[in-house]
């Protein structure tokens, strides 16, 4: 074996490179150790067995194999015992230099530098990798989409069906609120054997702020920006939808700005494909809002005081939500298998806030979108 290795240690649950280099969720500490000949994982006496029928390593070892109950009555703390586990292991194979992530706990870092281990982190291991989606990641991904498209649909109904008195909407009887759009999406998620952290649902002047989740009573004709980006709990695989709804009517500025923002949607798709700058897609996003009258960050796309589009275009979609490549205003080319968002907006804080999300896979010849759900504004 090579004197030199890929170290990664963590549970899975929260570790996606690891995840995805083993495929093994796991919710206490591993370790895969990776050299140009052999791929070997390291975990736990209680899950050896499964390791080995789930995981995708076909070397599979115990931390017994090591005496870590032994290691762990010497050491100082948890970090120091895993320390001395991965040393034993990286000992029996003769690695003396192993590449990690940035995440590695700086205690175990240092405690194998204590033990003569060369250790070296220059980034995300494996972010380029990660970023081409196999046919199995796509259909993972449009799994959890259709998931959040369900979602949306339920709390879509929740405004349809709401009461408008004095203002403000009720359903049954009881204020609608903030709180009881989300809660109701991420039952629906649960249902689809999903999970969400952060769902926003945000109304009134609160829309204008891209991630304020939560605005309290919601608001006769103003608008509610619904952001939907759920966790499949067995794949790991993320969606992401965003739209944005008004019960009643709305003003004529804000259907400006919904109108400019659906053309900006559909003018980054048309820039979509694989050898493509992400920059020119979100070029094309400031460009069409521009032209409708409104502002962007761009400086060639700037209109003072005009509601304005105060983020990048899109990002990456897989284990992370927000993962490699991203659409903005920086040179990044988009490859075949990335998938990605698009997903223009424009806010301001007396006319509220509109942003359309949809996510889509790069091909060869342009896209193909995974989402499958109206854009109008109407619930």
């Amino acid at each position: 074996m090579s004197s030199e290795a890929t170290l990664l240690f963590g549970e899975t649950y929260h570790h996606p490179s690891i995840y995805w280099r083993t495929r093994f969720l796991a919710p206490d500490p591993i370790v895969y150790l990776e050299t140009d000949e052999d791929r070997i994982l390291l975990v736990s006496p209680m899950e050896v067995h499964r390791a080995r029928v789930q995981g995708q390593i076909e070397r599979v070892l115990s931390y017994e194999d090591f005496d870590f109950t032994a290691i762990q009555r010497g050491s100082s703390g948890s970090d120091d015992a895993y320390a001395q586990l991965i040393a034993a292991l990286l000992r029996r194979f003769s690695i003396l230099r192993v590449r990690v992530e940035p995440d590695c706990p700086v205690s175990v870092a240092r405690a194998l530098e204590r033990r003569d281990i060369e250790v070296v982190s220059s980034g995300p291991i494996f972010a380029t990798e990660m970023r081409s989606k196999s046919a199995a990641e796509v259909e993972a991904i449009r799994s959890s989409q259709q998931a959040a498209e369900n979602a949306m649909a339920v709390a879509r109904d929740l405004l349809r069906h709401a009461e408008v008195r004095d203002g403000f909407l009720f359903h049954d009887g009881d204020a609608l609120s903030s709180a009881t759009l989300i809660g109701a999406i991420e039952a629906e998620l649960l249902r689809r054997g999903c999970g969400a952290d952060g769902t926003i649902a945000a109304g009134g002047p609160a829309s204008a702020n891209p991630h304020v989740a939560d605005s309290g009573h919601l608001e006769v004709d103003r608008s509610v920006i619904i952001d939907i980006f759920p966790q499949h709990k067995q794949t790991r695989y993320h969606g992401d939808i965003t739209r944005t709804y008004v019960v009643g009517q709305p003003s004529q500025m804000w259907l400006r700005m919904y109108e400019a923002v659906r053309d900006a949607h559909q003018a980054a798709l048309a820039r979509l494909g694989a050898g493509v700058n992400g920059r020119e897609v979100h070029l094309a996003v400031c460009a069409a809002l521009y032209e409708a009258g409104f502002s962007s960050l761009v400086d060639d796309y700037r209109r003072p005081g005009t509601p304005e589009m105060i983020h990048g275009t899109g990002h990456g979609v897989g284990l992370l939500v927000h993962e490699a490549p991203r659409i903005s205003d920086l040179d990044m080319e988009l490859r075949e298998g990335d998938v990605v968002t698009i997903e223009p907006g424009l806010y301001h804080p007396d006319h509220g806030g509109v942003r359309l999300e949809d996510t889509v896979l790069v091909t060869a010849g342009g896209y193909r979108n995974l989402t499958d759900y109206s854009m109008e504004w109407r619930p």
